[in-house]
């Protein structure tokens, strides 16, 4: 509930993920929001309507490239806080995805690699590259599947976690990046 109240109220990506930081029940959650307040994205934040995504679907969320903008439903109230973070995790994630480069690859590579596993099948982190970052990140199903799918030297979400240590810089020994 104070995800969504201090959406309506205006308060900035930024302030939002300090809360979360500091007061969110999960410890996952609170690094998540640490780091993500690290990366500088500091998208606008909105409350929405109606967001129909075509054939009855309606999104509870969205991140716009185009005006840096999390909008959220009235929809996301019951679980706001995950889908904030979601959100915030593509306007940290995306644009960097889009420039492409040596991580970028890895991590279509490493999306590629589950994908054709098949054991995430029919989860949305495997929609795109962009929601397995962001839902490899925020969705502790998404990452259970991860952590369950053999990859060569070890799983999937290992290679994940390794590839994510990489591009922040942090050596092996840092256990608490994710």
């Amino acid at each position: 509930r104070a995800v969504m109240a201090m959406a309506g109220e205006g308060k900035s990506a930024d302030e939002i993920l300090r809360f979360i930081a500091n007061a969110s029940k999960s410890p996952f959650n609170r690094q998540i929001a640490h780091l993500l307040r690290r990366t500088g994205a500091n998208p606008a934040v909105s409350l929405g309507g109606d967001m129909g995504g075509g054939a009855g679907f309606r999104f509870l969320a969205k991140y716009s490239r185009k005006n840096h903008e999390v909008t959220l439903s009235q929809g996301a109230a019951d679980r706001a806080e995950q889908i904030f973070l979601h959100e915030t995790v593509h306007a940290a994630t995306l644009l960097a995805l889009d420039r492409g480069g040596e991580y970028a690859d890895q991590m279509q590579r490493l999306y590629e690699s589950v994908k054709r596993q098949g054991g995430a099948a029919g989860q949305y982190g495997m929609k795109n590259v962009g929601e397995f970052v962001a839902e490899a990140f925020t969705n502790k199903e998404f990452q259970a599947a991860l952590k369950g799918m053999k990859a060569p030297g070890g799983t999937f979400w290992g290679r994940f976690v390794a590839l994510v240590r990489r591009v922040l810089g942090l050596s092996d020994q840092s256990q608490d990046a994710l």
